[in-house]
């Protein structure tokens, strides 16, 4: 998922995205993705967030919602005792 303010950067994050997976919500995608695929959407996508004010995560939820975060985190929430999707 993201919040990219740059329409032009957050255009090729959509396009970046929609490669690997499927659209479930505006700005957020669900795929099925090894570790190697994992690292390189986050190489090409670090390339468009701005650390400042933008944000994209990406949640493995098969390890109990084990994130990843570019940019400004804005909120954290701490480790989860259980794995609750929602």
């Amino acid at each position: 998922m993201y919040d990219i303010s740059d329409n032009k950067n957050r255009y090729k994050v959509v396009k970046l995205l929609e490669s690997y997976g499927i659209r479930i919500q505006e700005s957020v995608f669900e795929t099925k993705i090894d570790k190697w695929q994992w690292h390189e959407i986050l190489t090409k996508a670090r390339q468009y967030i701005d650390i400042e004010t933008d944000s994209f995560r990406m949640y493995d939820i098969s390890r109990c919602g084990n994130e990843t975060i570019l940019g400004n985190p804005q909120t954290q929430y701490g480790d989860f005792d259980k794995c609750i999707i929602i």
